[in-house]
């Protein structure tokens, strides 16, 4: 029912085409949240591959039933009793497929976390006089240092920032797929002075981002960096 090989990415699966989207699908290659998406938004011949791995799935599953409940009849009548609670679960394991893939967190209650996680970080940073940095790696492996974090609901979040030449990038992420790396970093001058850092967390962007300068508009309107994060709290 698995396959060996990873799964899609969003980025492998954009350039795909929708034979090879089949493919993927029939393949075990799609993850459950993608799937979940597109048995309800894909074209007829994408909801139609959802609808044969799922059968398949349920052959599966239920041709593999009598073999683990007759196991399991067996270590009720005392054989075998220190593999009891291991093959308990795989049928509890085998049972979830049928399910439907549990809800991951909202964009909005991702971001809530990540700020609650970088504000704890920046607060410890600012009491040994540290610089803090939060990086975001894209997967084409470019490293964007973080100004601003937004989402847009049920599953995107908006990272906004800079690389490294200084140019100004937005990048729209699936909440499954994003990574942020928050260094702590000393200054090289002992008497240098932590540089005074933000990370802005502007909430909703779903009516658009627009960068210019230092200023950022979400909706055609300007984000003060409300809950702005700062790693000098004796500077004013």
């Amino acid at each position: 029912m698995s396959s060996k090989e990873p799964l899609v990415t969003d980025e492998e699966w954009a350039e795909m085409t929708e034979g090879e989207q089949i493919e993927a699908i029939l393949s075990s290659r799609v993850s459950a949240a993608r799937l979940q998406r597109l048995e309800k938004e894909g074209s007829p011949a994408i909801r139609q591959a959802c609808a044969e791995h799922m059968a398949d799935v349920r052959k599966n599953v239920e041709q593999l039933k009598p073999h683990i409940e007759a196991r399991v009849r067996e270590l009720y009548e005392g054989k075998y009793q220190q593999e009891e609670q291991a093959l308990l679960q795989l049928i509890q394991l085998i049972q979830s497929q049928q399910q439907t893939p549990q809800k991951s967190d909202s964009a909005s209650e991702f971001c809530r976390k990540l700020e609650s996680g970088i504000v704890s970080i920046a607060t410890e940073a600012a009491s040994t006089d540290e610089e803090m940095v939060v990086l975001y790696h894209s997967p084409a492996g470019e490293i964007l240092e973080v100004d601003y974090l937004g989402f847009i609901d049920p599953d995107v979040i908006s990272i906004i920032g800079h690389d490294s030449g200084n140019n100004s990038t937005v990048v729209l992420a699936n909440v499954q797929t994003v990574q942020l790396i928050v260094k702590r970093i000393k200054p090289l001058d002992k008497d240098e002075k932590p540089r005074r850092r933000r990370i802005g967390f502007i909430g909703d962007v779903s009516k658009g981002i627009k960068i210019e300068g230092s200023a950022v508009f979400a909706g055609g309107t300007e984000m003060k960096a409300e809950g702005t994060v700062t790693h000098n709290p004796q500077e004013s």
